[in-house]
C-alpha cells in the first residue's frame, strides 16, 4: 500500500496572508510543501473566500479574495475533497488495526463523517447558483 501524503488544512486568514504577499505566509507554505505536505483548503474556507469575493465589505477585501481564488493552484493549494476523507477510512481498515475498541471508535467516526457530509451537502444545496 502506498504511503499517504501528509495533508495540512489551511484557513481563510492564511490564504488572505498569501494573497497579500506576506513573506511569513509564503515561507510557511514553501517549507511545508518541501517537507512533503499537501496543502488543502476545506470547503468552508473556499466558500468563505467566494462570499468575500462577491459580497466583501470593501473593494480591497474583494480584490484579496479574487487574488486568493485565482492563485490557489499556482501556490499548490487544492480545495479539500470530502470524498477523499471517506476513501481514507477503508484504507485504514487494511492496516491491521482491528481490535474491537478500534473498530468501535472507527464506526463512531464514520457515522460522524457521514453526518458531516450530509450537513455539508445540504449547505451546498442552499448556495446561490446551486
Amino acid at each position: 500500500m502506498a504511503a499517504q501524503k501528509k495533508q495540512l488544512s489551511l484557513d481563510t486568514n492564511f490564504i488572505f496572508d498569501l494573497a497579500g504577499d506576506k513573506d511569513f505566509a509564503h515561507e510557511f507554505r514553501e517549507i511545508f510543501q518541501s517537507k512533503g505536505y499537501a496543502l488543502v483548503l476545506p470547503p468552508t474556507a473556499a466558500h468563505e473566500l467566494h462570499l468575500i469575493f462577491t459580497h466583501g465589505d470593501s473593494a480591497a477585501e474583494r480584490e484579496l479574495a479574487r487574488t486568493a481564488l485565482t492563485r490557489l493552484l499556482q501556490w499548490g493549494i487544492r480545495p479539500f475533497d470530502l470524498d477523499s476523507t471517506a476513501e481514507a477510512i477503508p484504507a485504514q481498515e487494511q492496516t491491521g488495526l482491528r481490535s474491537p475498541k478500534t473498530l468501535s471508535t472507527r464506526l463512531t467516526c464514520g457515522q460522524n463523517l457521514y453526518s458531516s457530509r450530509l450537513f455539508a451537502g445540504n449547505a451546498a444545496l442552499s448556495l446561490p447558483g446551486s
